[in-house]
């Protein structure tokens, strides 16, 4: 039989956690995220306490072991311990000597903790005289509504679009109905030429090709003062005329040649 001794009841390195401390009041008012804080710091306080007062973790690497990138969060549930008193603020956070960002020290008011001449002090647990008052974070900041969005009331369906169309710049209000026309692209079509030219009458309200070309040449003896009043120069109208002369030559040109390859019917 060995005589070797049993190690009954040894674990591998845990947090300690007391239980009178989870059945406690604010222990339950606590968000989730900073009873995950609390057990993160738990875990970096000794066993013997010595370090208790003297207890830190930044944000980020705080972050990394709860599992959130959010260093707001952490910053929030930090207050929060303090607010339910799991935890006071011995030293808080500055700038080192080398330039280098130190973080805040920490108690945990659970544990005992001992002053600079070694005494023993005993644990205050401020969270068993919690005042009742929930923890509303003063350094929340309201959340900024985009330009353009108008905010919702609570409880308000909020998956609609919340920016307002916008409206064209080409044409004015009013206009978008408008039937096309056959002017240039960028040239108003909404007023009327300079003399009326809609006398004779159309088929279905479409002007006949005698119509439009008369209108053109309206348009052309009125001179530039009526093509200014439309953002147009006499240039860009006369070049625009010029392609349409010779698009519309091109297409009788083309039927000439159409015609002429024709045979007459019953041509043997």
């Amino acid at each position: 039989m060995s005589t070797k001794k049993r190690k009954k009841g040894h674990l591998p390195p845990f947090i300690p956690i007391i239980r009178t401390t989870v059945q406690m009041p604010a222990w339950k008012a606590l968000s989730y995220g900073a009873r995950s804080l609390y057990h993160d710091l738990r875990g970096f306080l000794r066993v013997d306490n010595l370090n208790n007062g003297k207890v830190y973790r930044a944000y980020r690497d705080a972050g990394e072991d709860i599992g959130t990138k959010s260093l707001r969060s952490v910053q929030r549930w930090y207050r929060e311990l303090e607010h339910y008193g799991f935890i006071v603020m011995t030293t808080p956070s500055c700038l080192g000597v080398y330039g280098d960002g130190v973080g805040a020290h920490w108690r945990i008011t659970e544990c005992p903790t001992f002053d600079a001449k070694g005494t023993h002090i005993a644990p205050t647990r401020d969270f068993d005289r919690w005042d009742a008052v929930l923890f509303d974070d003063p350094h929340k900041t309201e959340s900024r509504i985009p330009k353009g969005n108008s905010s919702y009331p609570k409880g308000k369906h909020t998956g609609g679009s919340k920016r307002a169309p916008k409206q064209p710049k080409r044409f004015p209000k009013g206009y978008i109905d408008s039937a096309p026309s056959m002017f240039p692209k960028g040239i108003h079509n909404c007023l009327p030429p300079p003399t009326a030219l809609w006398d004779t009458p159309t088929v279905d309200g479409i002007p006949s090709e005698a119509d439009y070309h008369r209108m053109l040449s309206a348009i052309d003896a009125a001179g530039p003062e009526y093509l200014a009043a439309f953002g147009i120069t006499a240039e860009r109208w006369k070049r625009w005329r010029q392609g349409e002369r010779n698009t519309a030559r091109a297409a009788e040109g083309t039927s000439a040649a159409t015609l002429a390859t024709l045979e007459p019917e019953g041509h043997a």
